[in-house]
């Protein structure tokens, strides 16, 4: 019957996607689902040789006087600690919420009342919120930029209204009419803003949002380092110190970027360079990413970035699924190939103002 239990118990935190790992009264592993040893492989750890303290100090940095502190209040108080994981080796951004478990009749005992002897153990859970943050920095980096559109839109119209009080100015129409144009974009860019900092995207994940796909790229780049280092391929991207930006869905945007580039990279010849460029064509964002690789005919290649029949690798089915989406945002994906030249990637955003 015990067997049949510990059997049981181990199918059931193997088949949660959370990272999990239980510990006993003592502070001694008893169990760890899947997800969590391949996490903690990961992060360069072996979970069956650390206590629940050991781990909780080299997830969170805390003190072991500090961690020891927290843990009491656990066993003793039976509270839910929620705290930051700030190891460097953590692939992803990651909370620890730490559990009591507890025993079936602690609601016979008073708020207030310690009861350590109705403790099993604790459970240790991860949760990724990695698409959180990212998703709640978006707003901070629309915000910024715009203080700086907005900056300058100020300085515009303060330049304007000095040479209408000069005398010796010459044009006062012309400046006006200027003065007046920019008024109204300003006003017009201060609504459309309101409207999208308005917008809960945490929970209306498809609805387009000003992003920086730059930045996007930058982020998807620090997430293939690995990758491109082993093939000693070098990255060419101008930096932007005034970033435009674009309408997209944020999510499906640094896919559909991070597709591009696994494509780039798995072409590209090893010692060798992807370029990547940004450019503003009349109110569209165009973005070329290209590679010195193998390549093919461009004949299959635009079969491959089209047809969901001839390819089966997961970064051109993530463009395939994509594409339809690309519609929406006014969005445009094309490309190119050469046998023995590689691939090149052209992708049309519309521009945010």
């Amino acid at each position: 019957m015990l067997v049949r239990r510990l059997s049981t118990l181990d199918h059931l935190l193997n088949s949660l996607e959370s990272p999990i790992i239980l510990y006993d009264i003592f502070g001694q592993v008893t169990h760890v689902n899947q997800a969590m040893n391949k996490l903690l492989t990961q992060m360069k750890m072996t979970p069956f040789k650390m206590s629940a303290m050991d781990l909780a100090i080299r997830l969170t940095g805390h003190s072991a006087e500090e961690m020891r502190d927290k843990l009491s209040q656990v066993m003793l108080s039976h509270i839910r600690l929620n705290l930051p994981v700030t190891l460097s080796d953590a692939p992803h951004a990651y909370r620890l919420s730490i559990h009591p478990l507890v025993g079936e009749d602690e609601s016979f005992h008073q708020d207030d009342e310690a009861y350590p002897f109705n403790i099993h153990g604790m459970l240790f859970e991860m949760t990724d919120l990695t698409e959180t943050k990212d998703l709640s920095l978006l707003k901070s980096d629309v915000f910024e930029r715009s203080n700086i559109q907005l900056k300058h839109g100020v300085e515009s119209i303060t330049n304007a209204c000095v040479l209408l009080e000069d005398e010796e100015t010459e044009n006062k129409d012309q400046i006006l009419t200027e003065l007046l144009t920019q008024k109204d974009k300003m006003i017009a860019f201060m609504d459309e803003l309101s409207g999208y900092m308005d917008k809960e995207i945490m929970f209306e994940g498809q609805q387009l949002f000003p992003v920086m796909p730059l930045k996007q790229i930058n982020d998807v780049l620090a997430s293939i380092k690995e990758e491109l280092e082993k093939k000693k391929i070098s990255i060419d991207l101008a930096e932007d110190h005034f970033p435009d930006m674009a309408l997209a869905v944020p999510s499906d945007l640094k896919t559909l970027c991070k597709a591009m580039l696994i494509i780039l990279l798995e072409d590209a010849f090893n010692e060798t360079t992807i370029h990547i460029t940004a450019a503003n064509e009349n109110g569209t964002m165009r973005y070329t990413l290209s590679n010195a690789g193998y390549g093919m005919p461009d004949e299959d290649f635009q079969r491959h970035l089209t047809s969901k029949q001839i390819s089966d690798t997961t970064p051109y089915q993530q463009i395939h699924q994509l594409y339809p989406k690309l519609a929406h945002w006014k969005a445009d994906l094309s490309g190119s190939s050469e046998v023995g030249k590689g691939i090149m990637f052209i992708l049309k955003l519309q521009k945010f103002h």
